[in-house]
């Protein structure tokens, strides 16, 4: 398991109550599978748009076609909600993030897992057509399915309205406490330096310039982040 990853297993095993019964989990986007190690006692709930990943998820308890920013959870509530990779391919991450957040418990948390807008990675990302995203899917980090339905990478929506300051900030207005925050390196840069470190090495040089032209408000090494926010009890 990859260290940020484990990061974010321990931030969940730590904050997350010891319930009575069965952990309600809501997966926001959470397509074919769950990207952490759940409580064995738990009912997992899954909502995605995609039917067809819907359809061969095997943790989910209950399966649900709908759209994070539009879909109504009436008064229902969850312990743990998880949100990986997925406010920035839509149109209006916060409004998503303040519905997503109505649904937490009290004692409850909400993780939102996502790449950086501001990091080169999503410069390069913003910038370039989305075939040059499935040319780096494909070729370099290994997925022949890549760009074909239910299979990553996928288009853009308002990546700039997904950063984790801002969402940070929409938490807190609905009512949220952010217990846990970290940037990091992910999975899809170590893998450019293992596998093409040439083209690493060029990637990092246009990322220092950034860096220095915009005295460092863009172009961080750091691609990647999480966020865990909790509603108190009582």
């Amino acid at each position: 398991m990859e260290q940020w990853r484990e990061r974010i297993q321990s931030e969940i095993d730590r904050f997350l109550p010891h319930r009575c019964g069965a952990v309600r989990v809501l997966e926001a986007g959470g397509g074919k599978k769950s990207q952490l190690v759940l409580p064995p006692a738990r009912h997992v709930t899954v909502i995605d748009t995609d039917a067809a990943a819907l359809a061969v998820n095997r943790i989910a308890d209950e399966k649900i076609v709908g759209d994070l920013e539009t879909h109504d959870f009436d008064d229902r509530q969850f312990d743990l909600v998880i949100c990986w990779d997925v406010l920035e391919h839509l149109q209006a991450p916060p409004k998503a993030v303040r519905r997503l957040a109505s649904t937490v418990a009290p004692g409850g948390l909400l993780l939102i897992r996502g790449p950086l807008g501001i990091s080169m990675k999503g410069l390069i990302a913003h910038w370039t057509p989305f075939w040059v995203h499935v040319g780096f899917h494909r070729y370099f980090l290994g997925s022949k399915n890549a760009g074909k339905p239910g299979h990553a990478p996928f288009p853009l929506g308002a990546a700039s309205d997904s950063d984790d300051r801002l969402l940070a900030e929409a938490l807190r207005g609905a009512g949220l406490e952010v217990v846990a925050a970290r940037r990091f390196e992910g999975n899809h840069a170590k893998r450019l330096r293992q596998r093409a470190y040439p083209v690493y090495a060029l990637y990092r040089l246009a990322g220092l310039m950034v860096i220095w032209m915009t005295k460092g408000r863009m172009g961080l090494r750091e691609t990647d982040f999480f966020l865990l926010a909790s509603r108190r009890s009582g």
